[in-house]
């Protein structure tokens, strides 16, 4: 999985940074083990939307507004059910 934020918002956190005379770690800090997280949930091949966003919002939800929660579980329904073998780091 990958973050992708837009040039507007990295040049404004750059700037913080820059500013602050320091490393602040401005952007959204969704700690250091998500991706592990992403892979656990999706090797458990749950094919049922509420499971998978129930797994998400267990380990995301003070991180992630709900709505980013959801189009996750989304993604991750769409890659076991279509992909079974791809990995969501891939």
């Amino acid at each position: 999985m990958s973050i992708n934020f837009d040039e507007k918002f990295l040049d404004w956190a750059v700037q913080l940074e820059d500013e602050s005379n320091c490393d602040v770690s401005a952007g959204r800090d969704l700690g250091k083990d998500v991706d592990q997280y992403l892979e656990y949930v999706l090797s458990c091949k749950l094919t049922n939307y509420s499971k998978v966003l129930n797994l998400l919002q267990q380990k995301l939800s003070t991180t992630l507004p709900q709505n980013e929660i959801e189009a996750l579980a989304s993604q991750c329904l769409e890659i076991v059910l279509n992909e079974p073998d791809k990995s969501i780091a891939a």
